[in-house]
């Protein structure tokens, strides 16, 4: 299990065990990479003692959503295969249907270009594409 994929499972079980003792439901959704969500629920006691107020008003518009998606970081792997693009970025059963690919601008091109044939394959599926640098510019 990577640290980051530990981290989230153990910070969802903390998260899951504060609720618990404040007895409020929970509903936590864990992910990893290209697979399915999980959903955990948690009810314990009423939710009414803790309850805020949400007031939903569907003609105000704060802001547009875009999309949902992920970044595809070359660093730490090479880059998606076809498989993991599909599944990603595919609308069919068993598939996620992310419509935002983030890609890292890395200042050595040889680096960078080894994303461009998922980010490709993306964008046939309909993704949009934001690539930024994450880096400062060398002076």
């Amino acid at each position: 299990m990577s640290d980051e994929v530990g981290f989230y499972n153990y910070f969802s079980i903390f998260m899951l065990l504060r609720m618990d003792a404040m007895n409020r439901n929970v509903t936590c959704w864990v992910r990893h990479c290209l697979r399915a969500a999980i959903v955990v629920s948690v009810t314990a006691g009423s939710l009414s003692a803790y309850a805020d107020i949400v007031k939903i008003d569907a003609k105000i518009n704060y802001q547009k959503i875009q999309g949902f998606g992920g970044m595809n970081g070359a660093g730490w792997i090479n880059d998606l295969t076809t498989e993991q693009i599909n599944t990603a970025f595919g609308n069919d059963a068993g598939q996620i249907g992310l419509s935002i690919m983030r890609i890292r601008i890395d200042p050595d091109s040889n680096k960078w270009n080894i994303q461009v044939p998922s980010a490709r394959q993306a964008v046939s599926l309909g993704a949009k594409l934001m690539a930024t640098p994450w880096t400062p510019p060398r002076i």
